[in-house]
């Protein structure tokens, strides 16, 4: 969420700076891309942390959480 926070702050300074005369468009077009693959990025993890932890459920059922698995 900090890369998003960061990413969204850039895009608003370069729409500043475009609004106010002080830039061409193609910073503020290459902060809001930037933007938006990071948002991307943060689904993708979260959907990718989600998978893990439905298999790892799926491995260790809830009414076997407090026994300790014997390893091979």
């Amino acid at each position: 969420t900090r890369l998003v926070s960061l990413a969204a702050e850039r895009t608003r300074a370069a729409n500043a700076a475009y609004r106010g005369g002080g830039s061409d468009l193609m910073p503020l077009l290459e902060a809001r891309r930037a933007e938006i693959d990071t948002r991307i990025e943060q689904l993708r993890l979260a959907m990718d942390t989600d998978r893990l932890w439905a298999r790892l459920t799926y491995l260790i059922p809830a009414s076997h959480a407090g026994t300790a698995v014997a390893l091979p």
